[in-house]
């Protein structure tokens, strides 16, 4: 079996939470939110390029979170697929949107347009 991937992932109407992937079956209750489409993914139908603070958990020390911001005062560019009906998956966070955008591109093969 391959390595396990944490992923950040929106849930619904929850915040962002994170999600175990492991390559392989997947558990039957990620089933409602992994159908089995492309080996057990189903294929993004869009792409999001964010701005985020990244604030840490004032009853955690060194525990972070991520906050929407406004360009001017990020800390991090998140890079997101969208999933038809269930929301969006963080891919990536980078320091620089350019290197966000630079990996979009690679992703469908175009420039991004957001």
């Amino acid at each position: 079996m391959g390595k396990a991937r944490e992923w950040r992932s929106g849930c619904g109407d929850l915040p962002l939470c994170h999600l175990l992937l492991v390559p392989g079956p997947q558990p039957e209750h990620l089933a409602e939110i992994r159908p089995q489409a492309l080996g057990g993914f189903t294929q993004f139908d869009g792409y999001e390029i964010a701005p985020y603070l990244r604030p840490e958990e004032s009853d955690s020390p060194g525990r972070f979170y991520d906050e929407a911001c406004d360009a001017a005062d990020v800390d991090v560019w998140s890079l997101y697929g969208r999933i038809p009906g269930l929301g969006v998956e963080a891919i990536s966070e980078f320091d620089k949107r350019e290197h966000a955008e630079e990996v979009y591109a690679r992703i469908p093969g175009e420039r991004y347009g957001g």
